[in-house]
């Protein structure tokens, strides 16, 4: 493999904001390793006459796999360097806190914060040869907690902070750490959610039923209107893309208006008033 400024790896390579920037790239003629933990179902997709891209099974959640992914890549980079890894895995729950088992938070916990930092920590080797970029996809929930939302709340919260503690202990070593926040994107996200929620809700108690049963109803008609207006995937991956390719990249990228307006009005409100529009939620 070959080319002017290395490859990228991208992790959660097989739709929506990964699939997307994996095909951005390769239009600037980078080499792309798409890995997912389904390669065989990934489109193989390559932009004509630019870069290739490349299918890499990798499953966050095993060490093992990861150690594999990262054999593949040195046997196939050659020549070339590995000069970024863009981060666009991760999943969501959805329900209240009371009713989220340990099993469900470590489930979220592993793929949201603990294999992402296990695969940074598997490729800073190559990544400190070529003085590389790590892109990470965030979410305005790292930043801004919401009923019902308090798990992946909290995994994305903890991910801000991995990300800002990279960012400061690489500073010296030339590798840039940037992170991308996206408002209400298109993807199959808002459906994975929404079945979540239905799945939890179908298997509650009565008692529990009868205290959240319409906060679920109102969540539901939440998520299909969010369905409805999503930005396109491309608009993050534009922001990946920036990340890894531009000449000074960001340290963080807000992508949609949804999403700066949000996070300015919850930045400039005191806490008191953060803490009744939670619970504003909840009526």
């Amino acid at each position: 493999m070959s080319g002017a400024q290395g490859a990228v790896l991208v992790v959660g390579a097989s739709g929506g904001i990964g699939r997307a920037t994996c095909l951005a790239l390769a239009a600037l003629g980078r080499h792309v390793f798409a890995a997912s933990r389904h390669p065989g179902d990934m489109h193989r997709d390559d932009a004509s006459g630019s870069g290739a891209i490349v299918p890499l099974e990798l499953d966050l959640c095993s060490d093992a796999s990861i150690s594999h992914a990262v054999k593949t890549m040195r046997s196939r980079l050659g020549p070339n360097r590995l000069s970024g890894v863009a981060l666009c895995s991760g999943v969501g729950v959805s329900g209240p806190l009371e009713l989220t088992d340990r099993e469900t938070l470590h489930r979220l916990f592993d793929i949201n914060v603990a294999g992402p930092l296990a695969l940074v920590r598997a490729t800073l080797p190559l990544l400190r040869e070529s003085s590389g970029r790590i892109a990470v996809v965030g979410s305005t929930s790292g930043r801004i907690p919401g009923a019902f939302n308090g798990a992946y709340s909290a995994s994305k919260f903890a991910l801000e902070a991995v990300v800002s503690v990279l960012r400061a202990e690489l500073n010296d070593s030339g590798v840039h750490v940037s992170i991308v926040d996206p408002g209400v994107i298109a993807t199959q996200f808002w459906e994975k959610i929404a079945g979540s929620e239905a799945a939890l809700k179908a298997r509650i108690s009565c008692v529990d039923l009868s205290r959240y049963g319409r906060h679920f109803e109102r969540r539901r008609r939440m998520l299909d209107d969010l369905r409805c207006f999503g930005a396109v995937p491309s608009t993050v991956s534009a922001a990946l893309t920036h990340a890894l390719h531009a000449g000074r990249p960001r340290r963080r990228y807000v992508v949609g208006r949804d999403a700066r307006l949000r996070l300015a009005l919850w930045r400039l409100s005191p806490e008191w008033l953060r803490h009744r529009f939670l619970c504003r939620a909840m009526r």
